[in-house]
């Protein structure tokens, strides 16, 4: 069992942002009382006015206010609980070959690309820090890579807030041996108190955030992390790469197409390509971040990867010249990091949360 009453000093409530107390008895909560009689479940975090409690079930905190069990009138964004039926019905489940759905739509499987893949990844680490008590991984999966379990290495803990209930069970699996909390929770409305984590990571997940809600959704990033301290946004800048624009012409031309056709004919889909484009998906460009960016942050972007995965399946075969053509990619990348931040695939949006009186953009 996971002690959760070593988390309640960073908890709040996300109905009412009041602070949370853990319960393993349920006597005298007001009012929640005469609605909990018949719910079997471990225990719970009730807020301070007694008027919501978020049960605890196998060893997952449900602090998604659908969930919650309250009579106060609070419902999730309808597009964020989209994302969240893709993901626990489909997204984080396993197909045959035991691999996750996600990682087979979206992540090259090519066995020549895995050394580039686990290189890129790694670059996350330049910056965390080197010891802390909290590492938050706000959208956490399933956490099944090893790079990915190496993010929390220099921390006490790792809080895994994940609007899927799939990625969270999965990540308990795969994370075993680390201590962690596993907590079902909207990055547009994250259930933690200011300045609680001592480093904020998002991995591809922000652009499947209904667009109007994504700069809340950074907004609250900032908001969790301590001051001095790093939020680390794994981005898809999509249409908006200038260097995938140019060396993907030909395939983004056929891919616009025949965008445009199915939206005039409505074409029928393949099933399997249908439950993929069933996941919510909007990139912005640089400068609406550079525009939008929280108060008293600098911002700046670097390069996670600057080639997508079609470009790989495009123009790469598993043979040496593609594993040496990647290895020299990932040199030039890092030489020229900035460049490829802005222009490639992939970045790295590192917002560094400042005291009050700094407010100074890097990146322009």
């Amino acid at each position: 069992m996971i002690d959760y009453k070593k988390i309640e000093n960073i908890l709040q409530c996300p109905i009412t942002n009041e602070k949370v107390k853990y319960y393993e008895k349920y006597n005298d909560l007001g009012s929640i009382n005469n609605m909990i009689d018949e719910i079997n479940y471990e225990s719970a975090f009730v807020n301070e006015s007694k008027t919501v409690l978020y049960p605890i079930k196998n060893n997952i905190a449900v602090f998604l206010p659908d969930y919650a069990i309250t009579s106060l009138d609070f419902k999730t964004n309808t597009d964020i609980l989209s994302v969240k039926s893709f993901y626990d019905n489909f997204g984080w489940k396993k197909s045959n070959d035991n691999k996750y759905n996600d990682n087979l739509l979206f992540v090259s499987q090519e066995s020549f690309s895995k050394k580039y893949l686990s290189q890129t990844t790694r670059r996350v680490n330049h910056f965390l820090q080197n010891n802390g008590e909290y590492l938050l991984d706000i959208a956490s999966g399933p956490v099944y890579q090893d790079e990915y379990k190496a993010f929390s290495n220099n921390f006490t803990h790792r809080i895994c807030i994940d609007i899927s209930i799939t990625a969270l069970e999965e990540a308990q699996k795969n994370l075993k041996e680390q201590n962690a909390f596993y907590i079902l929770g909207d990055i547009t409305n994250i259930p933690l108190r200011n300045e609680s984590c001592d480093n904020v990571i998002s991995m591809h997940t922000l652009y499947h955030v209904v667009k109007d809600r994504q700069m809340i959704g950074v907004k609250e990033l900032v908001r969790v992390c301590k001051t001095g301290a790093n939020i680390v946004i794994a981005y898809n800048w999509a249409w908006h790469s200038m260097l995938m624009n140019v060396v993907l012409l030909p395939k983004r031309t056929i891919q616009l197409f025949s965008r445009i056709k199915k939206t005039l004919f409505k074409t029928t889909r393949a099933k399997g390509r249908k439950t993929a484009m069933g996941l919510y998906f909007y990139s912005y460009s640089r400068r609406y971040f550079l525009k939008n960016k929280p108060v008293n942050t600098n911002i700046k972007f670097t390069v996670l990867k600057s080639l997508h995965q079609d470009f790989i399946q495009t123009y790469l075969k598993d043979n040496e010249r593609s594993r040496k053509f990647l290895d020299r990619i990932f040199k030039i990348e890092n030489k020229y990091s900035s460049f490829f931040g802005r222009h490639g695939a992939y970045p790295l949006i590192v917002i560094e949360k400042l005291l009050p009186t700094k407010n100074k953009v890097i990146g322009n």
